[in-house]
């Protein structure tokens, strides 16, 4: 008897410990597919497949930030400011989010405000490689000269 519930304990050890795969593909994969779907020319289907996933998903954060993305590359920047902070209400540790409010405030001229983003994106997840490159990008843009420093 012992044995079968060291048997049954080790099955059940081996399934927690398995990552449960439902086949659906990671919210930064389907972010990525609306986005080459948008840039590809079908703004439609992405507009369709954001719908979908808010009404599939209507409390998580992604969705919102695939139409922040999309309004985004529409040069909605407010729009985008807009969705991206109610993704950051939801979620207030997605570095995406702070992301795109960072890309939306650089597109807008707004430096400080900018780098502002980019290091809460990063303070979020270190490893955010856009927003390692838009801090790079504007610390470059600012020569010699500190963040701080910058003029509006």
């Amino acid at each position: 008897m012992k044995s079968a519930a060291r048997a049954v304990s080790l099955l059940i050890l081996l399934a927690a410990a398995r990552p449960l795969y439902s086949g659906e593909a990671a919210p930064e994969q389907k972010l990525s597919a609306i986005e080459q779907s948008y840039v590809a020319g079908n703004k439609r289907q992405a507009e369709k497949d954001i719908r979908a996933w808010a009404k599939a998903e209507p409390k998580a954060p992604w969705p919102k930030l695939a139409a922040a993305n999309v309004a985004f590359h529409e040069g909605k920047y407010n729009r985008c400011l807009s969705l991206a902070k109610d993704a950051l209400e939801v979620a207030p540790q997605n570095a995406e989010g702070y992301y795109w409010r960072g890309r939306c405030f650089e597109a807008k001229g707004s430096t400080l405000d900018a780098a502002n983003e980019y290091k809460a994106a990063l303070k979020a997840e270190a490893a955010h490689p856009a927003a390692n490159e838009g801090l790079a990008r504007i610390q470059a843009s600012l020569g010699d000269r500190p963040i701080t420093e910058q003029i509006k």
